[in-house]
């Protein structure tokens, strides 16, 4: 049963989903406004939120821990769990497109063993189209953490009246050459590395920075700009895309192409478009407001995909 905290407060549940959902409730949020509610701290470990990264913590009401939500950025969602894993409540909104916010706190001011949470929907306009309402879902059941999440996000997802596809192999196991070769990749041992990734499952691989310049890393873009394969690195670099493509995998490549090396021809032959220099990095930045260096862009792009058969570009 909810208890409630001082202002706002939830309105009565509507009925739980079905029994299979026993544990789970419903309540209806008539709009703009502020909707608090309290629950027990006894057991509560950690909290998760898509946007909150390794911050787990559980935190007092005036630095409560929180997620933001709108249209291009997080989720409405929002957990709290205990230490062996176990959900204790989370929280979602069905509605992940208007703004919104969810927190969750500490109550030490009266001295009780709570936390509140705390819904705020934000009045920039949105809300008040069409009836305004959101629903608020509230699971409490004694399941793993990421099950309840897994579930909550299910949810939502079933009020958006259109999805995005997603590739397959969004989802599959992806490998990156970033972690073992740096900036150094080597066709050899990277695709003897691949051999081992495509047994353990691995469907998608990242070739990532510095197949594009020859030589030890530099850890900048000075030699940066040209966009063509490193033949010491790559002496056979379309051998090496279909011997990715035998194993099963797919190919994607590292672009960092608004960069112009100091040293290279690129850098000299559209200095007088760059938006502005990066001295750190010994780079200049391109200025994508001139058609001329959109253009230049993207055929670099289509000269990857066309020549070497790549499967897309990080």
């Amino acid at each position: 049963m909810v208890r409630y905290a001082e202002g706002d407060r939830l309105p009565e549940p509507l009925a739980a989903e079905t029994s299979v959902q026993q544990g789970v409730e419903l309540y209806r949020l008539p709009g703009v406004g502020t909707y608090t509610w309290i629950e027990p701290l006894l057991g509560v470990y950690g909290t998760w939120g898509p946007l909150n990264g390794r911050d787990h913590s559980i935190r007092q009401w005036w630095f409560p821990n929180s997620v933001d939500s709108l249209y291009q950025f997080g989720a409405p969602l929002l957990a709290t769990y205990g230490y062996d894993g176990e959900n204790r409540v989370t929280a979602a909104l069905s509605d992940s497109v208007k703004k919104a916010k969810l927190s969750v706190s500490v109550d030490d001011l009266n001295q009780r063993d709570e936390i509140v949470f705390k819904v705020e929907l934000f009045d920039d306009g949105a809300w008040q189209q069409e009836n305004g309402e959101v629903l608020l879902r509230i699971d409490r059941r004694p399941v793993a953490y990421y099950e309840a999440i897994r579930d909550a996000g299910a949810w939502m997802r079933s009020f958006l009246e259109k999805l995005p596809h997603v590739p397959d192999g969004a989802i599959r196991p992806l490998y990156s050459s970033w972690y073992n070769f740096h900036q150094e990749p080597s066709q050899e041992l990277l695709t003897r590395e691949l051999e081992a990734a495509a047994q353990a499952g691995f469907r998608t691989v990242i070739l990532d920075d510095g197949w594009q310049f020859e030589g030890k890393c530099t850890g900048d873009y000075y030699k940066c700009g040209d966009w063509a394969v490193a033949k010491d690195k790559f002496p056979d670099f379309k051998g090496f895309t279909d011997a990715v493509h035998r194993l099963g995998m797919k190919l994607l490549m590292w672009f960092p192409v608004p960069f112009a090396g100091y040293a290279t021809e690129e850098y000299r032959r559209l200095r007088d478009k760059i938006a502005f220099n990066l001295d750190g990095m010994r780079a200049g930045v391109l200025d994508v407001r001139y058609p001329e260096i959109r253009e230049h862009i993207i055929g670099i792009y289509e000269r990857f995909v066309n020549d070497y058969g790549i499967d897309g570009l990080k």
